[in-house]
């Protein structure tokens, strides 16, 4: 199969699809892969390594795409880019559904596309095995940017997360008991911070209670639960997430109001809507705004500041599925692997999810098969 990789041109994106390593795998299976020029170099990927590696290197846009069957990515296309891609093309990245626009998907159809969502992939025991290590990054970057703009140089309250002994240690408030808000409570209680965890699965409650030793403190999101825990915290963590779905708002601008100057807001659900009521996306090169005195750190691709790892951990899981589809092709490997199958946002121009069809107001049909 003829399989491509491009170059990422979604704001502040620095990871790339593929390692040099996961391309010898695919060229030494038979397969032909393209590389757009410079596509992992931000990722610290270079192209004589990719070329080294059997890769070919080609210098246009409409190359990468012309000589595909399978087009990776990280981020999803831009409407500018569909111009690019060929009638029936298979499409693999994720696909930030709640920020998706309707023209986008009007072209991907008329072009009888297949795009299959990264995050949307999802095992018969329900976990999202490509979703998870990025889930597990960003959670552990939430804390460590947000002690960062703790500091009194990035205008924050001046505090250390995990205090000295004689002083007390940061609060830092996570909302969702997911694999962000999970991870994010394991790097805050390894800094030393005092966490509280909401949720409204008290299974997941219970969970971090037996793996952290009852070190955290939990409770459910009601909404005074919530306006006392806010006004107390040094940090905000908003680790809210439901599948194929906005998030609930579950901190109003009046909560916010009453958080001490300084304190850090981090929403890493932006990139689904977010679930704090003053969050809006920012940038690496303008990272925070400040809504009452309160630090606002909301990038939506809070990854990607480590492209290397995550590029490395996303190559881990998804090679396995690439080759999958380049060995069987595309209708086979659905029905052999149903998580993949899970993963199909638009088959061959026909929307399979509803979640997206009822986005963009269109009909929704059956993936074929079993699947």
């Amino acid at each position: 199969m003829d399989i491509s990789i491009f170059n990422e041109r979604f704001p502040d994106e620095r990871r790339v699809s593929l390692t040099p390593a996961a391309v010898h795998r695919l060229v030494a299976a038979g397969h032909h892969v393209y590389i757009e020029q410079n596509a992992g170099l931000r990722a610290g990927f270079t192209d004589p390594e990719y070329i080294n590696a059997g890769g070919t290197v080609v210098y246009t846009r409409e190359e990468v795409f012309g000589r595909a069957e399978l087009a990776l990515g990280v981020s999803p296309l831009n409407l500018p880019d569909l111009r690019y891609v060929a009638p029936g093309q298979i499409l693999m990245s994720f696909t930030y559904q709640a920020a998706v626009r309707e023209d986008v998907v009007s072209e991907l159809c008329k072009k009888e596309t297949t795009v299959i969502g990264y995050e949307a992939i999802e095992t018969d025991t329900g976990r999202f095995p490509i979703l998870e290590p990025m889930s597990e990054i960003a959670g552990i970057m939430a804390v460590t940017v947000a002690a960062r703009f703790l500091e009194s140089s990035s205008g924050g309250r001046g505090l250390l997360l995990g205090g000295l002994p004689g002083i007390p240690a940061s609060n830092v408030v996570i909302l969702g008991a997911g694999n962000v808000g999970f991870n994010a409570a394991r790097c805050a209680l390894g800094l030393g911070a005092q966490v509280m965890v909401l949720d409204s699965d008290t299974d997941r409650l219970r969970y971090f209670l037996r793996t952290f030793d009852r070190r955290v403190t939990t409770d459910q999101p009601y909404k005074q639960n919530l306006e006392r825990a806010v006004r107390f915290a040094d940090v905000l963590i908003g680790a809210v997430s439901v599948h194929g779905e906005k998030p609930p708002c579950l901190v109003t601008r009046e909560m916010v109001a009453t958080m001490k100057p300084g304190a850090v807001v981090i929403d890493v659900s932006v990139d689904a809507g977010g679930c704090i009521e003053t969050t809006r996306p920012t940038t690496f090169a303008d990272p925070t705004y400040e809504v009452n005195g309160v630090i606002h750190c909301n990038i939506p691709v809070l990854p990607a500041n480590v492209s290397r790892t995550a590029t490395v951990a996303l190559t881990n899981a998804i090679i396995d599925r690439v080759e999958l589809i380049a060995a069987q092709g595309l209708d086979n490997a659905l029905m052999l692997d149903s998580s993949l199958a899970r993963g199909v946002y638009i088959y061959r121009g026909g929307i399979t999810k509803k979640s997206l069809a009822d986005a963009v107001g269109r009909p929704a049909i059956a993936l074929p098969g079993a699947c």
